[in-house]
């Protein structure tokens, strides 16, 4: 058996193999007869899913909670109760975005998970008060195509929200070529 070059990385490659055995590329030139579709198929891997973005509401979301858990301390303990809860609640929220979905992990005790894949991405809306643009955090909310209250993922409270709308554009632009 010969060896030959690889048209995509410069692997030296027999030239029985369909594909290069280090980047994939079909070698179809030398292929020695090898079908076209069996090339094809070799050459379409399946896509490995990558976390792109990874995050938590921002501790300036819960400044509320905080304030009012400080305030309430002398009245039995109640604030430090408050206090933990908020912590809990940011520590628990996990909000995902991958080359492939879009994903917000929920709860405390129980566990809500809301997905929506990039390819079915419809609109990406930023919601900011007054408060929240002054420091920098915001709500991102993904939508779908998919029936009422169905497809709708929503990251509460996130810092520097426009990038990561960006972040998710790009990602939905990928899956769509």
């Amino acid at each position: 058996m010969a060896l030959v070059k690889c048209p995509e990385c410069g692997n030296q490659v027999s030239t029985a193999a369909i594909a290069c055995p280090k980047c994939g590329a079909p070698i179809a030139s030398q292929g020695m007869g090898t079908p076209l579709a069996v090339i094809q198929q070799t050459s379409k891997q399946p896509k490995i899913e990558k976390d792109v973005w990874k995050g938590h509401p921002s501790y300036l979301y819960y400044l509320a909670n905080f304030i009012i858990g400080v305030l309430l301390i002398p009245v039995f303990g109640i604030g430090l109760l408050i206090i933990l809860f908020a912590i809990l609640d940011r520590n628990t929220r996990v909000y995902t975005l991958t080359n492939k979905r879009v994903l917000a992990k929920i709860g405390i005790i129980s566990r809500q998970i809301h997905e929506v894949g990039t390819k079915d991405v419809r609109n990406i809306n930023i919601r900011q008060g007054i408060f929240a643009r002054l420091f920098g955090v915001g709500t991102v909310e993904i939508e779908s195509a998919a029936a009422a209250g169905q497809g709708h993922v929503r990251f509460v409270g996130v810092k520097n929200p426009l990038p990561i709308r960006d972040l998710i554009r790009r990602e939905k632009d990928e899956a769509d070529s």
